[in-house]
């Protein structure tokens, strides 16, 4: 099987308005990841799905310019920083150690 973009936004709104273009280089990018931690067949489109929703929910938060709390006449809200313990990442980490044989498995190193 192969990710499709479906794949990765049929289930997640916040994910369907991104473009295609942008989704594929997610799902591409995901792709080199798991080829990198070189996760087996049995795992590898898991991994890549896993890898392009943490991608996304990056690139979803990073659209608000990383704000995780504002306030404005008394009311307040808070978002999750999907950076800190993202779910996405934790998954495929899980998915890595099952199935991959590199030694990074799942490293995560984050650019300023």
């Amino acid at each position: 099987m192969t990710v499709s973009i479906q794949d990765v936004t049929e289930d997640i709104v916040s994910f369907q308005k991104f473009s295609t273009h942008h989704v594929q280089n997610a799902i591409d990018d995901a792709k080199l990841q798991a080829k990198s931690d070189r996760i087996n067949p049995d795992g590898f489109d898991m991994g890549v799905k896993q890898y392009t929703k943490y991608l996304l929910s990056i690139d979803n938060f990073n659209q608000y310019g990383g704000v995780t709390a504002s306030s404005m006449m008394g009311v307040s809200q808070t978002i999750k920083d999907p950076t800190q313990n993202n779910p996405y990442l934790n998954q495929y980490n899980n998915t890595v150690a099952l199935f991959g044989n590199s030694s990074s498995k799942g490293s995560v190193v984050f650019y300023e």
